[in-house]
């Protein structure tokens, strides 16, 4: 097995690269140079690569996609992040091609829209996506993913601004199994869409409510009362919270480790002196 990891190569560069044959993983990450061109030169003979690190390769575009899946049709674990040339077209192939697709990483692919979450359907074994800056990402796509891909773990949504309490719902009822969601910045998130998540998703153990500044105490206790294995919540300027509401979670919670309070601005003395009294090693900012 052979796990190959470049750093600031060029298309020339892996031009000399030969025995491909045996790689399984490919990291590329940050090799900025890196084109359609050399992509193609690499992983020639790569039949067997299941996993590609291409996070930063911002020259890297739907044809380029094509290419690597032309051979490489057993990945499993693919990085795009800041590929943002890669569009709903280029993410069509992939999937179409690497239906075994276990994690994919959408970071920074803002032509990505519900259209391609359409296509991530045919990866039913998808457990991990990562769809962090995809602004045009709406409910729709979320309800795709919420009735092909069940089996997700993890799913991130930062600045995902267009989703809703209703994409939230979908996401809770089709993918029971999740564990871990980043919802920051999604503003238009509120104490309905926590209730569908406290729900549907029992074992969640981090969730991060960034800038979500529709939730409130009543949020919340919702999350206490379905959501008792979470470990770790990001509260970061979420205003309405108040001492009462943290006095309800970490209750709720008791396996509650890590909690980010900044620019809570309604969090008292009090407040601290509960999470300080319960008993246990707390991390809080």
């Amino acid at each position: 097995m052979q796990n190959w990891i470049f750093t600031g190569i060029s298309d020339k560069g892996l031009a000399h690269q030969t025995g491909g044959g045996a790689c399984r993983s490919i990291n590329l990450s940050g090799c900025y140079c890196i084109t359609e061109t050399g992509l193609v030169q690499l992983t020639r003979g790569c039949s067997r690569l299941t996993s590609a690190n291409l996070a930063g390769c911002y020259k890297i575009t739907d044809t380029g996609l094509t290419l690597l899946t032309t051979e490489c049709t057993g990945l499993t674990s693919i990085n795009l992040t800041g590929c943002y040339m890669i569009t709903d077209k280029g993410l069509a192939i992939l999937t179409e091609r690497c239906t075994g697709l276990t994690s994919i990483d959408l970071t920074g692919c803002y032509h990505i829209m519900d259209t391609g979450l359409t296509s991530l359907v045919r990866c039913r074994g998808l457990t991990s996506i990562d769809l962090r800056g995809c602004y045009d990402i709406t409910d729709i796509g979320l309800a795709h993913l919420a009735v092909g891909c069940t089996g997700l773990t993890s799913v991130h949504l930062y600045t995902c601004w267009k989703i809703t309490d209703k994409g939230l719902a979908d996401l809770a009822t089709g993918c029971r199994g999740l564990t871990s969601l980043n919802l920051s910045s999604c503003y238009n998130i509120t104490d309905v869409g926590l209730a569908h998540l406290a729900e549907g998703c029992r074992g969640l153990t981090s969730v991060n409510l960034h800038c979500c500044r529709n939730i409130t105490d009543v949020g919340l206790a919702h999350l206490a009362k379905g959501c008792r294995d979470l470990t770790s919540i990001n509260l970061h300027y979420c205003w309405k919270i108040t001492d009462k509401g943290l006095a309800i979670l970490v209750n709720g919670c008791r396996g509650l480790n890590s909690v980010n309070l900044y620019g809570c601005r309604n969090i008292t003395d009090v407040g601290m002196a509960i999470l300080a009294g319960i008993g246990r090693r707390m991390d809080f900012r």
